[in-house]
């Protein structure tokens, strides 16, 4: 007898089958999940998705806030879909007024003629024309706002196969590491065949050594027993040798330069509790250097997110200056660190630029080329909302979202090809429930990547462009997964019941 498909293993399936259009395929897999959980919140919100007629639509989300009353997007498709129906029926009457009882003919209708028995035969027939031309009228409404609403899914879809093939056809040339020394790995990652499901379950299928992906993975992994965030700094091989310890103490949001012989990372002091950006030689030239150190007499508190620009040529990190409560985006041009003074006198330009300023909390940089930058916007603090922002060295800035705070937006990451940016994001009603999506660089609407149970954080592209590596703490503690962008399949890199947190795909 074959084993019973779990119910996370067809909301998969059923959301797999929305996204390629089979709406029919998608909605008994989406009612099979209902009949066995009646209040599955999540599957009765992609039930609506792929209902035939508002009504429908209107029920199953109703259902969707019976369960969960503070989910706003639910709320919020509600609100628009109830609109949308008020405008056709008007808002004087409930839903069974608007049932059809007869195709064509609403019950309020039905009313209407048992009332008028009086008027004139041909009055009717105006009148059933007259109902039966808005019926269509709005069912073509309906279905071309569907039809556009495909045609942009479709649209991303190709925009991506495109990228794909154009990565694969020209891979990157990996870039040796001279001098690195061989390290004892901290822990081995275990293989499982078996789909997880939930918190305890079975890991998914790992990756490691499978020759579907290569290059290793920077991160940082640990028992975190304070809940800081702050654990070893690891490199993980994807093509099976162990992992490697790069920085044994308490470090978080490691990055790689360009040619692998320095690493940045923020190092967290448990005495003091402060924390700053050190660099470690990794070719063993010179001993760790705080940042501190190479930005002389700027205090800086609170300094992370450090980042190599993609030359090499300067570091982008978050800091406070004292006495401030948000974080500003500082640019170190390496170069300019050791360069003699310029002649005739004239002044010289500094190493250190603030590149953010005003009451705005500026995070997580992100390169896109080593001209601009993408990062958090978050406007919180003054009254404003969070959104992604594009910006070059000059200060030249525009919004990338602007959904207002229907969702948070966190940890951006730009494609190799410079065409899309990945992200994670939540609902403010369900900060626990944080998923990853992909958007265009240009705009456009968001595609959703990985919508699993609990956090999906720091999405990371690999050097092909092809998979999304992240963290997720969908089966307790956080360890690393994989997605494959073109099919939505996931693996499972990390399973040892430690902190792991992603933070770089390296060739």
């Amino acid at each position: 007898m074959s084993e019973q498909p779990s119910l996370e293993q067809l909301l998969r399936d059923g959301m797999s089958a929305a996204r390629e259009g089979d709406r029919a395929r998608a909605r008994a897999l989406f009612e099979q999940v209902i009949a066995r959980d009646p209040n599955h919140e999540k599957a009765w919100y992609w039930l609506a998705a792929v209902m035939e007629t508002d009504q429908e639509r209107i029920r199953a989300l109703k259902k969707v806030l019976a369960i969960n009353p503070h989910n706003e997007r639910a709320r919020e498709i509600l609100k628009r879909l109830q609109t949308h129906v008020d405008d056709l029926f008007g808002d004087d009457e409930g839903e069974n007024d608007r049932q059809e009882l007869i195709p064509g003919l609403s019950r309020r209708a039905l009313i209407l003629i048992a009332g008028g028995l009086g008027v004139l035969v041909l009055a009717i027939i105006v009148l059933a024309a007259i109902i039966i031309s808005n019926n269509a009228l709005a069912a073509q409404q309906t279905q071309a706002t569907l039809a556009a609403m495909q045609a942009t899914r479709d649209q991303i879809a190709r925009d991506n196969e495109a990228t794909f093939a154009a990565a694969t056809a020209n891979p990157p040339t990996p870039t040796p590491i001279p001098g690195r020394p061989t390290l004892p790995p901290t822990w081995t990652p275990v293989a499982s065949p078996t789909p997880a499901s939930g918190p305890g379950a079975t890991p998914l299928p790992t990756v490691i050594g499978s020759g579907l992906v290569s290059g290793r993975l920077l991160a940082v992994s640990g028992p975190d027993f304070v809940g800081e965030g702050f654990v070893p700094v690891v490199e993980i091989p994807l093509d099976g040798n162990p992992p490697r310890t790069l920085y044994d103490d308490r470090g978080g949001s490691p990055d790689m330069s360009p040619l692998g012989d320095r690493l940045i990372y923020t190092r967290f002091s448990v005495g003091t509790r402060e924390q700053g950006l050190e660099i470690a030689y990794l070719d063993g030239s010179r001993p760790p250097q705080l940042l501190s150190q190479l930005i002389g007499s700027a205090i800086l508190q609170k300094q992370d997110y450090g980042s190599f620009s993609p030359d090499g040529t300067r570091i982008a990190f978050t800091a406070r200056e004292p006495g401030r409560t948000n974080n500003d985006i500082y640019i170190l041009s390496l170069n300019l660190l050791d360069a003699p003074p310029p002649p005739d006198g004239q002044p010289a330009q500094p190493a250190l630029v603030r590149l953010t300023s005003g009451t705005v909390n500026s995070v997580a940089p992100t390169w896109g080329d080593s001209t601009r930058l993408v990062y958090v916007h978050d406007a919180r603090p003054a009254g404003g909302t969070v959104d992604l922002k594009l910006i070059d060295l000059s200060g030249q800035s525009d919004f990338l979202t602007a959904d207002g705070n229907l969702l948070i937006e966190g940890n951006p990451d730009i494609s190799p090809n410079g065409q899309q940016v990945a992200y994670d994001a939540y609902s403010p009603a369900n900060p626990d429930d944080i998923d990853i999506y992909i958007q265009s660089l240009i705009g456009g609407q968001p595609l959703l990547i990985v919508d699993t149970p609990g956090r999906a954080v720091r999405p990371r592209w690999s050097p092909d462009g092809r998979f999304l590596a992240y963290s997720s703490d969908q089966d307790g503690d956080f360890e690393i997964f994989i997605v494959e962008i073109a099919s939505f399949a996931v693996y499972q890199v990390t399973v040892n019941n430690v902190y792991d947190m992603v933070n770089e795909w390296l060739p």
